[in-house]
């Protein structure tokens, strides 16, 4: 099996991408940029701009969420091979606010092979196809809700913070304006 094929297949089998047709999924593959990490090497830290997603190919990467920026009902999680990580690149931010900053870090396990895709890239691509974008982008809200308990950001004054689920009925906290995907 060729790299590209085997990319293509670890992509089938994530949750966010598995209902595209393959024709779509060799076209994400092909914007992606492969990356390998070694044991303890640093894919990114809290407070860095969040302009790409990873897709792990091969390996496992530590996901920690610093308590003190994020709300999330699990703050450390190793994810192993068909995970998505650095879903806040493709949170959607209010006109004139600053672009999405990482909520964690992440650290490889061990020797990991990803898949970088730019966000920006990612979304011109999947609105090429008619519902991908919303089915995809849906799938992630629902993924990050259940896995992280992260319901989004609420403004609160001029500042944006993580929010996490809220138990009224809309899903967020009364009285504030939430920003998602």
């Amino acid at each position: 099996m060729t790299e590209s094929e085997h990319n293509i297949r670890v992509l089938q089998a994530s949750t966010p991408f598995e209902s595209l047709p393959a024709s779509m999924l060799a076209s994400i593959a092909a914007i992606g940029r492969p990356a390998h990490y070694g044991a303890g090497e640093t894919i990114y830290e809290v407070g860095s701009p969040a302009e790409a997603i990873y897709l792990i190919l091969r390996g496992q990467v530590e996901h920690s969420f610093d308590p003190g920026v994020a709300a999330a009902s699990q703050l450390v999680k190793i994810v192993g091979p068909g995970a998505v990580f650095g879903w806040a690149a493709l949170l959607k931010t209010p006109v004139g606010a600053a672009a999405p900053h990482r909520l964690a870090w992440t650290v490889s396990v061990g020797n990991s092979d990803v898949l970088v895709l730019d966000a920006l890239e990612l979304v011109a691509l999947l609105d090429t196809l008619p519902g991908a974008k919303q089915d995809v982008m849906g799938r992630f809200a629902s993924m990050v809700r259940h896995l992280y308990g992260f319901a989004g950001f609420v403004k609160v004054g001029d500042k944006l913070v993580p929010a996490a689920i809220s138990s009224s009925e809309s899903g967020s906290p009364r009285g504030y304006d939430t920003f998602g995907f």
